[in-house]
């Protein structure tokens, strides 16, 4: 499984997505993506982006809101806790 945090703006973010599709479907993997909403760039992925998919299955995008630079929000997700 991959795991990436686009950051900055948008075309930045573009980038980051382009690559971990790329790279989850070179490896077979599914794709996780914590798609912050900060000043850089405060808008839903789902108000930019169709779903995305790569080979195995729908990109899984997690939402979060008002993001500081923590990791609190990741650890709780992989203690099981997927939705803030």
């Amino acid at each position: 499984m991959i795991y990436i945090v686009p950051e900055c703006g948008l075309c930045n973010r573009i980038r980051v997505l382009d690559s971990g599709i790329s790279l989850a479907n070179e490896w077979n993997v599914k794709l996780v993506v914590f798609w912050k909403l900060n000043n850089d760039l405060n808008t839903s992925f789902y108000d930019l982006f169709e779903p995305m998919y790569t080979n195995c299955g729908k990109v899984e995008i997690i939402e979060i809101i008002n993001a500081d630079y923590n990791f609190d929000v990741y650890k709780m997700y992989f203690k099981g806790l997927k939705y803030f």
